[in-house]
């Protein structure tokens, strides 16, 4: 497969980044993954490439913030009772 004539990885990894951002989690962390591995089998001055692993490293910080989130507000019940009184 050629790099230069060929956006398939390019055009993925903007797929998988665009995933990434909207289900940021652990499943976007993993999809943010694949994304910069197909975004790093094309050639650096692909336009597609750059827009993948810039969307990918958007995914990939999205997620590892939802996750520290959903970790602080798992060992802290209380402030998510503070804000939503009606899980109580």
């Amino acid at each position: 497969m050629s790099k230069e004539g060929n956006n398939s990885c390019g055009i993925t990894a903007v797929i998988l980044g665009i995933l990434s951002i909207l289900f940021a989690g652990l499943n976007g962390a993993i999809l943010a993954i694949i994304a910069l591995v197909f975004a790093s089998k094309q050639t650096p001055k692909n336009p597609w490439s750059r827009k993948g692993k810039i969307l990918a490293i958007i995914g990939l910080i999205l997620s590892i913030l939802a996750i520290i989130s959903l970790a602080y507000l798992s060992q802290n019940p209380e402030l998510l009772a503070k804000y939503m009184p009606q899980l109580q």
